[in-house]
């Protein structure tokens, strides 16, 4: 057991070392060390393995932008649905891209009565889906802000399935805040929710272009409340709707507190929206401008079966 003295004030062990608890601890050391060593080379591998996969990802991405670059500079038109897309495609491919707005077909809507003035309680509708791209989590912060105030609005979530884990999430929140949620099933579906609309609220956060929802709401002549990206910044006309930080609950609480608040701006942009809906691009309109592009195609290639002219029937033309 060692070397031990005795002294006045009792036992006192001395420096030399206990049989072998030297040794062990220098084992133990030797031990943590290889497993401090090994943790340390499987990382490293996975880093590698992790950089490499990023690696492999970033080629892919680049060969498949490649192949696109080399597809659109080969053929003779190329268009996009925004000036905002048109642009950054030009630059991307180095060929020039022409802005075609995608048509709507408005034939679908009952445009709103004008002469029945503001609903005293405003059927909010929003519709997307509940990715958190579609942004339907920014529309429930907003209400969840604004749930004690007994503001006069009747929420409807209209929504397409993106995955079970964010469905169940939004359908919790949604039956937690007392909002009605309806699944999308078709068509018919969007067509009711957007009849029955006094504001249509368009939160999806992709930029470039314009979401079909803020199309189809001008298109019915109801007015929107959207995220401000680039392509609903470029498309939304300012009389229509209103724009909102899409990463900004706050604010889009307060637009709908100004708006139901205040029925002459309510009523403002509701005139607007009806006003907008007679510009909007129809289904008809775009498949003319189709047409005269194979019929301009067809010419150019000296073709003897040129499509017949923009003034025919659209419905003919085809056929």
């Amino acid at each position: 057991d060692g070397i031990r003295d005795i002294g006045v004030t009792g036992v006192q062990t001395c420096a030399l070392p206990i049989c072998g608890l030297q040794a062990g601890d220098k084992l133990q050391q030797m031990h943590d060390n290889a497993i401090q060593e090994r943790t340390r080379l499987r990382l490293k591998e996975e880093t590698e393995e992790q950089a490499q996969r990023a690696e492999d990802i970033r080629l892919h991405a680049e060969q498949r932008r490649a192949a696109k670059r080399e597809a659109l500079s080969a053929v003779d038109r190329r268009f996009a649905t925004t000036r905002l897309l048109a642009k950054n495609l030009s630059a991307s491919v180095g060929r020039a891209f022409t802005f075609r707005a995608a048509g709507v077909d408005s034939a679908l809507f009952r445009l709103p009565d004008a002469s029945a003035g503001a609903a005293a309680e405003p059927r909010l509708v929003a519709m997307g889906d509940t990715s958190r791209e579609g942004g339907i989590d920014l529309l429930l912060d907003a209400l969840s802000r604004v749930a004690g105030e007994s503001l006069p609005l009747r929420p409807l979530l209209v929504l397409e399935c993106s995955d079970p884990d964010r469905d169940a999430e939004v359908a919790r929140r949604a039956q937690d805040l007392e909002v009605e949620t309806r699944w999308t099933r078709g068509p018919a579906d969007v067509r009711g929710a957007v009849e029955a609309a006094d504001l249509i609220v368009v939160t999806q956060r992709w930029g470039e272009v314009m979401p079909a929802a803020c199309l189809v709401a001008l298109a019915a002549g109801v007015p929107v409340v959207a995220a401000r990206t680039p392509g609903v910044a470029e498309g939304l006309p300012q009389d229509a709707g209103q724009l909102v930080d899409p990463a900004d609950a706050g604010e889009l609480a307060d637009v709908l507190r100004g708006l139901t608040g205040d029925e002459g701006s309510f009523s403002s942009l509701s005139g607007g929206a009806l006003e907008a809906s007679l510009t909007v691009k129809s289904v008809d309109d775009e498949a003319r401008e189709w047409l005269d592009t194979y019929d301009e195609l067809v010419a150019e290639a000296g073709g003897s079966h040129a499509i017949q002219g923009a003034s025919g029937d659209v419905a003919a033309r085809l056929e």
